[in-house]
């Protein structure tokens, strides 16, 4: 009920449509069954295994940042819809993770933008709950018919109506929300709120060293489900896997570039497995 308490108007307005969203997708045979099919794709051991992995890592991080001061009950809804938002997009993204050499300094850069700041201050404050359920799905609509406007070039002009209407929008906001801080500045300067501030991008800084291992992990498990596709000599299998772990240890970097340049990997004899890395030292 405290977490249920916490929820703004803008929350709570997106709760209620995505409910609204859910049921009636229920309504249709073939979602049901797309869903049935999804859900039992999820819970594949291997999905739900390191899922689980994962959510330990975030206990173990709120315990921590509970030990040291910088967490408490206020701010569990926060945690739980940057678990189910920001952490779950890490999880199902770590392909991406481990091909991206740029991901991780990426992600810090993200979580120290101004932008950060514009974010956080707009959503501290909300219209009243009947205009959230109609300014939502107007905005959202408006955003997705301008991400296809702008795909087309014939669009163009609609492409600049949405553009400026979504720009009058955004400073309607800063100015309402300012606003507000002007006449609830006491409420609003406090030690929470830069609390909750900094809380969430160290979270997502924290979650690196997972996602780090979770994709070296997920590239180490790749190369060699080819490595053993493609030779039946359990020897040279052996040595090949054997070779590479000793070679690239945790370096993710470097054996993204080794299975890549492998390729299909068959392995005749050990000066194959040699010649991966003399290609990564060229």
């Amino acid at each position: 009920m405290k977490i249920i308490d916490a929820l703004n108007n803008r929350e709570i307005a997106t709760a209620i449509w995505l409910t609204v969203i859910f049921v009636w997708a229920l309504s249709i045979s073939g979602v049901r069954r797309s869903i049935r099919d999804l859900l039992k794709a999820f819970f594949n051991k291997k999905i739900i295994i390191p899922l689980l992995a994962m959510l330990l890592y975030i206990l173990l991080m709120v315990l921590a940042f509970k030990k040291i001061g910088f967490w408490d009950v206020s701010a569990t809804k926060d945690t739980i819809l940057w678990t189910l938002g920001s952490a779950f997009a890490t999880y199902f993204s770590l392909n991406k993770v481990a091909q991206d050499s740029a991901y991780f300094k990426n992600v810090i850069l993200d979580n120290i933008k101004f932008v950060l700041i514009l974010e956080f201050v707009v959503n501290l404050y909300s219209f009243s709950l009947p205009a959230e359920l109609i300014v939502m799905p107007i905005v959202s609509f408006i955003v997705m018919a301008n991400v296809l406007a702008e795909s087309k070039p014939e669009y163009k002009q609609v492409n600049k109506l949405f553009n400026f209407m979504l720009g009058v929008f955004g400073l309607y906001l800063l100015a309402f929300t300012f606003r507000e801080i002007v006449l609830d500045f006491q409420n609003f300067a406090t030690l929470k709120n830069l609390r909750d501030f900094f809380l969430l991008p160290l979270f997502s800084i924290v979650l690196l060293p997972f996602a780090y291992v979770m994709a070296l992990f997920m590239q180490y498990e790749m190369f060699f489900v080819r490595i053993n596709i493609a030779n039946r000599n359990l020897d040279n299998v052996k040595f090949a896997k054997r070779k590479v772990i000793a070679t690239c240890h945790i370096n993710l970097s470097k054996l993204n570039r080794v299975s890549k340049k492998a390729g299909y990997p068959k392995v005749n004899d050990k000066k194959d497995v040699l010649e991966w890395f003399k290609l990564d030292e060229q």
